[in-house]
């Protein structure tokens, strides 16, 4: 994959979208390193439920994280190909 080049997504299974809205708010405020993004963590997530008001599950708490692995490994081999 090539910078610029655009990502054929899958949708989000129906009534999930909002995990990948959640995931995509927390990786937007992530923070950089210098290098590129930092991942979210526990406590960007914590941080995040407690200011918003938003109750994640455990199960939806590691949906969020692994969701932001993902992006972190797209973006990362969208980087090496630049």
């Amino acid at each position: 994959m090539q910078a610029g080049q655009e990502v054929d997504e899958p949708d989000p299974p129906a009534g999930y979208e909002y995990l990948l809205e959640w995931a995509w708010t927390l990786a937007n405020r992530s923070g950089s390193n210098g290098f590129g993004r930092n991942p979210v963590t526990y406590v960007d997530i914590m941080a995040w439920a407690a200011l918003t008001g938003a109750a994640p599950e455990p199960w939806e708490v590691g949906i969020i994280v692994d969701l932001d692995d993902a992006m972190m490994s797209e973006s990362a081999k969208i980087s090496r190909a630049g």
